[in-house]
């Protein structure tokens, strides 16, 4: 265990295992982190409100409910590779506007394929 500084400079505590875990709780960053040994995976809750998690495999998360995400500004999703989305029943997207941008276009319908405007539909 490390409490900081001998003379008060860094106020902190930090349990750390032999093989190198830990968890610093630091007063005078005002941080909290947890981490393995190998830095394969990490969470930090940083002084101006962020939280930050690393994972050198995979990460998951799971609800016997709803998952709810929401932000007062913007979600981004980027993939190196695919992204890929499944509904057991339905995928329902709500927006002002929007806009697709790609390379190419496929869609494709195992059953009906519906187009509704209440408006122009221009092709």
């Amino acid at each position: 265990m490390d409490d900081g500084a001998t003379l008060g400079q860094d106020q902190l505590v930090r349990l750390r295992t032999a093989k190198g875990h830990q968890i610093l709780m630091h007063d005078s960053a005002n941080t909290l982190y947890i981490a393995h040994a190998d830095g394969t995976s990490w969470i930090e809750l940083t002084n101006d409100g962020r939280v930050n998690v690393y994972s050198q495999g995979s990460f998951s998360v799971r609800s016997e409910s709803d998952i709810n995400l929401h932000s007062d500004k913007n979600i981004n999703i980027n993939a190196a590779n695919n992204i890929n989305l499944k509904a057991g029943n339905k995928i329902q997207a709500e927006s002002a506007r929007t806009t697709l941008l790609t390379g190419s276009l496929g869609v494709e319908a195992s059953g009906d394929a519906e187009f509704k405007t209440g408006s122009c539909f221009n092709v």
